[in-house]
This record gives C-alpha cells, sequence and structure tokens, in this order.
C-alpha cells in the first residue's frame, strides 16, 4: 500500500491572528515586494497542492510576481492570506503545531466534557437548543447527571445564539439542561430545568461506543454504534466484530449519526470486515495535475491487525444516518456500496468527498516533510489544504446538490427528520424509543418490534402524515458538534 500522510476531509471556521515575522523580498513584475515568509509558504503550498488550483486565479502558476498579488498579500497575516486563496469551506491553517491527529497510545484520554450535541434553531426566533447525543462514560457531563435525550437550553443563564454557542466546549461552562418526553398526544414536554458546571478534564471518549444482539424472527441482528474513526481504537472494532462472529450475527445495524470521520485504514478494515472481498479495490484518490504520482488506490483488506480475521460477508448492511455523519463514514457507505446493498436510515449525509494532507514549510520537499524545516521556515504555521477527491471501485458519481440535497450528501433509504428525535432518545439500544433503530429492526424482519415502537413511529413524519406532528416541527437542524468544530470531521491516512 501507498505511504501516505494525513488525510483529512474536515469543516472549518478560521480565526485570524496577526504574527510578526522577518520578512523576505521577492521580485515581482513591478519591482519588489515584502512577504513573510509564512505568506510565501501559503502561496507556493497551495500553488502546488490544492486541489482547485487550475480553476483558482490567485493560485495561477506566476501570480504570486505581480502587483495583484503584492496587493493581495499587503498587511495580511498567513491565516488571512490563507483563507482569501482557498475556495472550499473544508480547508484550514494552524500554527504552533496544532494541527494534530489522535496519539499512538491505546485508549489516549483527550480534554472534553463528553456531550456530543446536535444544535437546532427554534422557528421564528434567533435562539438555539442543543440536544444531546450521547454523554461519554466517566466524563464530567455524566457525572453531572446529563443523559442521551437531555436538551441544553442556556449557557452562563443566557439563551443559545450564534455568539456563544461555541462556550459548550470551553474549558468551563455552566449549561441549563432539562430532560424531554412526549404525552399521549405526541407533544414535546420539557422537564426542570436544571443547572451544571462543566470543567473539561481528559476522557477516554471510545468511539466503540454500544454493542448489542437482538435475536429476533430467526436472525441474530448485531446493533453497534460506533462514532469515531479513531486507530487508537482499532483493536476494540475488531474486538466487536469477533464477538459478532461469536454472536453468529446474520444482520447489522451500523450506527454512524454521529460520527465525523477519521482513519481511512480504519474505514477500510471496516469495510472488510462487513463485506469481505479481500484485495477487492476500494476507493480511489485523485490528486490535481501537478501531482498525477499521487494517485492510488486502496484495497480491502483487514487493515485493523486484530484477531477478527474473518468478515461476516454480509450482501447488506443498515446504515444509520444523519446531517452529521460525515467524512471516512461516507466514504464506508460509498465504498461499500459498489460491493453490497447499503440502507441509510435516517438524515442526508453531510457531504464531502474530498480530502487534504498536512503541509509544512518545508519548499525543498514540496512541503510535505515536517522534518526538513528550516530558518526562515521555522515560523510554526502548518496548512490542511484540501488535496484530493475520491471515488469507489465503480466510479460512481456522488450526488449532485440540489433544493433537496443542498450539500450533496449521500441521501437515505429511509428518510428520518432530526427533530424527530425530540422527547424519544433514551439510551443506545431502546427499541421502544429511537425510530431509527425501530426502522432497522423492522425492514429486516418484516415485522413491528412492539406496540410502544408501532405508536412511536406512527407520530413521526417519517412515517406518518404531517398532522400527526406537533412541537417537534419548531425545531430546524442547524449542526452537529462535529460539523461545527474546527477539524470535526475529518478521515486521514497515516504516512504520506
Amino acid at each position: 500500500m501507498k505511504n501516505l500522510n494525513k488525510l483529512s476531509l474536515v469543516s472549518l471556521i478560521g480565526f485570524l491572528f496577526f504574527t510578526s515575522c522577518t520578512r523576505d523580498t521577492i521580485s515581482t513584475d513591478t519591482g519588489n515586494v515584502a512577504t513573510a515568509p509564512e505568506n510565501e509558504f501559503v502561496w507556493k503550498g497551495l500553488n502546488s497542492w490544492y486541489y482547485w488550483q487550475k480553476t483558482t486565479p490567485v493560485l495561477a502558476d506566476g501570480y504570486n510576481k505581480t502587483a495583484k498579488f503584492a496587493e493581495l498579500v499587503s498587511g495580511k497575516s498567513a491565516d488571512a492570506l490563507f483563507y482569501s486563496l482557498v475556495t472550499d469551506p473544508f480547508s484550514w491553517i494552524e500554527k504552533d503545531g496544532a494541527i494534530k491527529f489522535p496519539s499512538a497510545a491505546l485508549n489516549a484520554a483527550k480534554k472534553g466534557s463528553g456531550i456530543n450535541y446536535t444544535l437546532f434553531k427554534v422557528t421564528g426566533t434567533n435562539y438555539y437548543i442543543g440536544m444531546v447525543n450521547y454523554v461519554t462514560k466517566g466524563s464530567p457531563a455524566a457525572d453531572a447527571g446529563i443523559v442521551r435525550g437531555n436538551v441544553i437550553t442556556e449557557i452562563r443563564g443566557e439563551r443559545i445564539t450564534t455568539s456563544n454557542y461555541r462556550d459548550l466546549d470551553s474549558d468551563m461552562v455552566t449549561i441549563t439542561y432539562q430532560s424531554m418526553s412526549r404525552d399521549a398526544e405526541n407533544k414535546i414536554v420539557f422537564g426542570d430545568k436544571k443547572a451544571a458546571v462543566i470543567v473539561t478534564r481528559n476522557v477516554n471518549d471510545d468511539p466503540v461506543a454500544f454493542y448489542k444482539l437482538f435475536k429476533k424472527s430467526g436472525k441474530n441482528i448485531g446493533y453497534l454504534v460506533y462514532n469515531a474513526y479513531d486507530a487508537n481504537f482499532d483493536s476494540r472494532l475488531d474486538a466487536a466484530f469477533l464477538q459478532m462472529k461469536q454472536d453468529n450475527v446474520t444482520d447489522l445495524i451500523l450506527d454512524l449519526r454521529y460520527n465525523g470521520g477519521g482513519s481511512v485504514n480504519t474505514a477500510i478494515g471496516l469495510s472488510y470486515l462487513i463485506a469481505g472481498r479481500e484485495n477487492s479495490p476500494f476507493v480511489s484518490l485523485k490528486f490535481n495535475e501537478k501531482h498525477p504520482d499521487q494517485n492510488v488506490t486502496y484495497k480491502l483488506g483487514n487493515t485493523l491487525g486484530g484477531g477478527a480475521n474473518e468478515s461476516l460477508n454480509l450482501s447488506k448492511v443498515y446504515v444509520l444516518t444523519s446531517q452529521g455523519t460525515a467524512s471516512a463514514s461516507e466514504l464506508t457507505m460509498d465504498g461499500l456500496g459498489a460491493y453490497i446493498d447499503v440502507i441509510r436510515i435516517g438524515g442526508t449525509t453531510y457531504g464531502k468527498f474530498v480530502g487534504s494532507i498536512t503541509l509544512y514549510d518545508s519548499p525543498d520537499n514540496d512541503y510535505i516533510s515536517k522534518d526538513n524545516i528550516k530558518a526562515p521556515h521555522n515560523h510554526g504555521w502548518t496548512m490542511q489544504p484540501i488535496v484530493f477527491g475520491y471515488w469507489n471501485a465503480k466510479n460512481n458519481p456522488h450526488p449532485q446538490k440540489t433544493d433537496d440535497n443542498p450539500n450533496g450528501g449521500l441521501m437515505p433509504t429511509f428518510p428520518i427528520n432530526s427533530n424527530d428525535y425530540f422527547g424519544t432518545l433514551k439510551e443506545f439500544g431502546d427499541e421502544n424509543s429511537d425510530i431509527a433503530l425501530i426502522k432497522a429492526l423492522q425492514e429486516i424482519t418484516k415485522q413491528t418490534t412492539s406496540v410502544a415502537a408501532l405508536k412511536l413511529m406512527a407520530s413521526s413524519k417519517s412515517f406518518g402524515s404531517q398532522s400527526e406532528r406537533n412541537d417537534p416541527g419548531q425545531f430546524q437542524f442547524f449542526g452537529t458538534k462535529n460539523t461545527l468544530t474546527p477539524n470535526g470531521t475529518k478521515a486521514h491516512l497515516d504516512k504520506f
């Protein structure tokens, strides 16, 4: 397999910081222009690697020798210049080695609150509420008594707005949260307000969050909640499939609703353990015209390195999705779709079929070596621009952006509106409350799971008429913790 560096798919809102540095002088057609080494790195690195370089006029060969470039770069910090050059919402730049991926240590803890959330705008207002998608075990949020299905309504005693929602991920924040349920008329009932002071600490957020075996209609149905393609936990993912082999799983429900992406190697291994077909083409990467030698196709195989060497060899997989299902999650579904039936239940996915690599200011190595940075290029800036697109083995086209699919994501086979989860979510694996899980079980068994489940499904917009829905319609999806966080949606390969 070709050696690749950390390739990532990310969404970012950039933060601008002014940085001063000794400035170099470069010659233009109209005279000399003083340009900081980091700004020269930004332009030249993007000129070489940016996926859309050919169609981006300010990155055309020789543009950095023109008076227009001198005007463009004047007074700009490296990050300000970067964001004036790129044309996509996924590329980003950071200073002082901030572009990092998980450490190599198994169970490596990361600082956080333990809350994974989705923000919804309250229709007709300028404020938002946050649905708690899940809470990491042993986290500050878990200690505070917050559980899946709760809703966050205030930050520091104020309603949530676009001005303060990022404070949800502060090192210390006071939040107001409430429980939710549905009454007999399917209206949302909010519980009493509770306040919690959340102080972040190192949390072991195991992405292999939950596994349960359902035995129904003569089938052994595995339900796996997988929240990030984190290579540090490959052994845990492998162990889950080893357990499924021991459980003689005949059907798989893979819950990727809260999965923003991660290691493509892990995606390859996961897909192999689902569908088999070892050594079959899985995903092809295509770089810009300056780097055709980097184009590569990866094949299916057990890249997890554990004991689950035998695949489940399924011909169909049921995947629970949301608008926060992104990147390597989409790659998994797209890649598997060339070989088996992928039944998607939930929301249209995030819609990102491109990726990036980390660029360093090492011009002698075409900006890809972090070990050959020499003065004056040791200014600390690194970039993560989009540099490739990817396709499955059949080279199937990606979804087009339309009014019904504005992000161009993978659309569900069975749609479920994300606000239908209000007042219905309990702990993972509850087959009487989670309408996406209920639908997957129904499709596999061709039977309704219970009277309670049937009633819940009938009251949902996805399965009943519009008149049967009440209060949930007032909440409009805004974003998930992953899609609203820098580097929150990603797919990377280690070694370039």
